[in-house]
């Protein structure tokens, strides 16, 4: 659809840039290796439905929401039965791939949910926002750093450069 109302975003990233876009999704999976929604996402998605864990999505709950689209990406991994599964339920969306510039995922998820005005307007807000920050940290303002994430079983990962540290 043009603009879909009802949405399913089955990854962190899909679900992060779909709120960011203020479509607020009917259903969602867990983050990774966590029983949850992502910590992080927790607050802004309260009352989303869960359709399962990140790369494992109930088909039945994601039908049951009768989404008019499903967003999905290379962090969900979804093999290619049930790809074609969710293709039944609903139009079914492939954002991007594992380590693909975040600003591309985002821009495609703004396209697949017909706000690509409002996707350039936040990738303009957040450069605004970058520039204000980098303002504030003098002689570190060009320092390269490395993020570390924590994830749900206690391991750490290094984010990579193409991801969003958001």
């Amino acid at each position: 659809p043009v603009r879909p109302e009802r949405v399913v975003a089955l990854s962190e990233l899909t679900l992060d840039s779909a709120l960011t876009l203020d479509v607020r999704p009917v259903g969602t999976t867990a983050g990774r290796g966590q029983g949850t929604i992502a910590a992080y996402l927790m607050e802004h998605a309260e009352g989303i439905e869960s359709v399962g864990i990140l790369a494992q999505p109930s088909i039945e709950k994601v039908a049951a929401l009768k989404p008019d689209l499903i967003l999905t990406d290379g962090t969900a991994t979804l093999d290619a039965s049930v790809m074609d599964k969710l293709r039944r339920v609903a139009p079914t969306v492939y954002i991007s791939t594992t380590g693909q510039d975040w600003r591309e995922a985002f821009a495609s998820t703004a396209d697949a949910l017909g706000r690509q005005d409002e996707g350039v307007e936040k990738l303009k807000e957040f450069d605004e926002r970058v520039e204000e920050i980098k303002g504030k940290l003098g002689p570190n303002a060009g320092a390269e750093v490395s993020i570390v994430r924590w994830g749900g079983i206690g391991l750490p990962a290094v984010i990579k450069k193409e991801l969003s540290a958001g």
